[in-house]
């Protein structure tokens, strides 16, 4: 290691890497929210207003564009706020992530949620 160079470490936190049967509980985890995010993104690809190429989602981030929904992403990240949906805000764009605290139920809840804030 150079001098002035930082090391690169490696950490494992608790109950984070915890194995399952087939060794891999923190893979099925992540696969999961994948999943979570696609149906997240096909759901609101359906909301008038929303624009999103589905097929770019192929993490646990989604990031649509709200320009012709005629409400600004700060609005409608305080509207989601109030019900517990976090997201965030930038320009004409909304960013959300899915993680373990994220089930399909909070998913279909938020695209149900997102279409009445814009469309009533």
């Amino acid at each position: 290691m150079r001098r002035g160079q930082p090391a690169l470490r490696l950490a494992v936190v608790p109950g984070h890497a915890e194995e399952d049967d087939t060794g891999n509980k923190q893979q099925k985890r992540l696969g999961e929210d994948h999943e979570n995010a696609r149906a997240l993104a096909e759901g609101i690809a359906n909301i008038d207003g929303i624009a999103i190429d589905v097929e770019k989602v192929v993490t646990n981030i989604v990031i649509f564009d709200i320009t012709a929904t005629g409400k600004t992403s700060a609005e409608i990240v305080a509207a989601l706020k109030e019900n517990s949906i976090l997201a965030v805000g930038f320009g004409d764009l909304i960013r959300m992530v899915t993680h373990c605290d994220v089930s399909r139920e909070s998913v279909d809840k938020t695209v149900s949620l997102l279409n009445s804030i814009l469309h009533g």
